[in-house]
């Protein structure tokens, strides 16, 4: 899923969440690339990947 778009409609952003509640991402603004695997299909996982990027976003800044 494309979540972030720049002005002509390039990805910036691209989710793939896995059937069992794994993410992959890849943030190019961020240059990161990132993999959660998980085996769940609990309810709040969605809350929980977007948390956990926020907090690799937090220690790997942007550029860096």
């Amino acid at each position: 899923f494309r979540t972030r778009v720049d002005a002509s409609g390039s990805a910036r952003s691209i989710n793939h969440p896995g059937l069992f509640g794994s993410l992959i991402w890849i943030d190019k603004d961020w240059d990161l690339v990132g993999v959660f695997l998980t085996s769940s299909l609990w309810p709040g996982k969605d809350t929980l990947q977007k948390a956990l990027q926020e907090k690799v976003r937090a220690v790997f800044p942007a550029g860096s």
